[in-house]
């Protein structure tokens, strides 16, 4: 539905109708790209922020270290931004205490997968060697192309190789399935 757009029609500056308040700029059209200021008035006739909603004020939000580490713990389990800021909440007792809003939380998950974007092969890849120094009954193996990209990825522990060796058969299942677009 295109807007209509009335020529000729002048706009009326509206004051605050919530609380009265008389505080605005009025701008006037000076020259072809450019304005100027016909009217301001600064004083504001009511509080410019209410008790229950300073917490929502950027000054006042932020993601301390405990936050970070507890939405990387969370987003490790595949949890998202929405149910990882209801765990917090419940965490410390209400919203009011959370100290961030679920944009923050959202905000910090996707920097903090930016950060671990092109390394997040190298990531599996570390883990499954420490994990194979710890357990030597422990199979890894992975491949590489020519760009040092991860083609192929292979790991058993201890219990499925001994079940190979009892049974014979190998189960094997696309973690990716229906999640890559």
């Amino acid at each position: 539905m295109k807007k209509m757009i009335r020529i000729g029609v002048q706009r009326h500056a509206r004051s605050s109708k919530s609380c009265g308040c008389n505080a605005r700029c009025i701008f006037q059209y000076a020259t072809p790209n450019s304005y100027k200021i016909k009217y301001f008035e600064e004083r504001h006739t009511h509080s410019l922020r209410s008790e229950p909603y300073i917490q929502f004020m950027k000054v006042n939000r932020s993601l301390n270290f405990g936050h970070q580490q507890f939405i990387l713990n969370c987003t490790k389990a595949n949890v998202g931004t929405t149910k990882t800021l209801r765990v917090f909440k419940e965490m410390v007792g209400g919203y009011s205490n959370v100290g961030a809003l679920q944009i923050d939380f959202k905000n910090f998950r996707r920097d903090l997968q930016a950060y671990i974007c092109g390394a997040d092969a190298q990531l599996v890849i570390d883990k499954n060697l420490r994990k194979k120094e710890i357990s030597p009954g422990m199979t890894f193996n992975y491949d590489v192309d020519e760009n040092d990209q991860l083609t192929r990825l292979f790991w058993a522990d201890q219990t499925s190789v001994r079940n190979y060796g009892v049974f014979g058969d190998v189960v094997s299942f696309d973690a990716t399935y229906n999640t890559n677009r």
